[in-house]
């Protein structure tokens, strides 16, 4: 993941996640119903994607991951071009990589990193309605209950949100043109559901995906909202019941 000198992973407890994720994936693969259409391979490739997200700066080199030269993520994962990092703009721990493989484009979310991510994890217990994402004045609800996300994924998106449309413009991944897949970890995955139901909205299209480790993200209305702008089988929620992560907020964000 990184320069002369460096590990081959960005650190041994990325690795170790690693290592997890794959037997978590090897489980399902095993286990699955065949009409699901969960595919393995492609959840395997994605969780290599979301393990590289976590190279680049502030740690490592960012070169290093714009010529996806990441160590054994990169290697797993071939035909990924025009790699770019994009930073957050605050203090929100919000990052993301974006890239061009096989006709579509790609975002991966990385998952919490240092204390302020944590921080940024702990303060989506209070929610947010979805006005700030609102395009055209169209409101996000279902029934008469407007949706709500927790509070801190909410901002860890926006910081980074107007970067991200703006390099997928650059890279000539405009709506109608490319396949967005999406994707992340963590805190990262909670971002990636936001960032679909965002971008749905300025007319992108969307390829199955795979998120890991995602929290609750909103409440029943944003989920039912989610349900009927993608349909069931756009994104799987691939989870471990004992990642403590993935129960969170214990509450109904209402």
């Amino acid at each position: 993941c990184s320069q002369i000198g460096m590990a081959k992973m960005c650190s041994n407890s990325r690795k170790l996640w690693q290592v997890r994720l794959i037997i978590w994936l090897l489980f399902l693969g095993c286990c699955r119903s065949e009409v699901n259409e969960f595919r393995e391979r492609d959840a395997l490739e994605l969780a290599y994607i979301n393990t590289a997200a976590y190279c680049g700066h502030p740690k490592t080199s960012m070169e290093s991951l714009m010529d996806w030269d990441c160590g054994p993520p990169c290697a797993n994962v071939g035909g990924l071009s025009g790699v770019r990092q994009i930073l957050n703009s605050d203090n929100s721990d919000a990052y993301a990589l974006v890239g061009r493989r096989n006709g579509s484009c790609i975002i991966a979310f990385r998952g919490t990193s240092n204390f302020a991510g944590w921080m940024q994890d702990l303060s989506s217990y209070r929610s947010y309605d979805l006005e700030k994402l609102s395009v055209d004045n169209k409101t996000c609800k279902h029934g008469r209950v407007k949706c709500r996300v927790g509070r801190g994924f909410l901002r860890a998106y926006l910081s980074i949100s107007n970067y991200i449309r703006g390099n997928l413009t650059e890279m000539g991944c405009l709506p109608g043109s490319a396949p967005l897949l999406v994707t992340g970890h963590s805190l990262g995955a909670a971002l990636a559901v936001i960032a679909m139901y965002d971008l749905k909205q300025y007319g992108y299209t969307f390829l199955q995906t795979y998120t890991f480790g995602q929290p609750r993200v909103g409440n029943s209305a944003f989920v039912e909202a989610f349900r009927a702008a993608f349909g069931n089988t756009t994104l799987y929620r691939v989870t471990h019941h004992r990642d403590p992560v993935v129960h969170l907020p214990f509450h109904n964000l209402q």
